[in-house]
């Protein structure tokens, strides 16, 4: 994974386009969410192997638990 703040930012900026207009095309948050989420679990797979992309999920997991997701878009 590349720690680019240039590809961050950039990664954001195409994620929440894309959450706006699904969100205007009537799909909702829930599914979008989840279709979002499969997708990206399945090229962490792809890329990294399923035990790396779910040691990847377990961290993110406990994120979730801390509340580190809360305040978001």
């Amino acid at each position: 994974m590349s720690d680019d703040p240039d590809s961050k930012t950039l990664a954001a900026d195409i994620v929440s386009r894309s959450w706006e207009e699904a969100m205007s095309g009537g799909v909702s948050a829930d599914l979008f969410a989840s279709t979002t989420l499969s997708a990206a679990l399945a090229s962490l797979v792809e890329t990294h192997g399923s035990q790396a992309a779910a040691s990847m999920m377990d961290r993110f997991a406990e994120a979730v638990r801390a509340g580190r997701f809360e305040h978001r878009h």
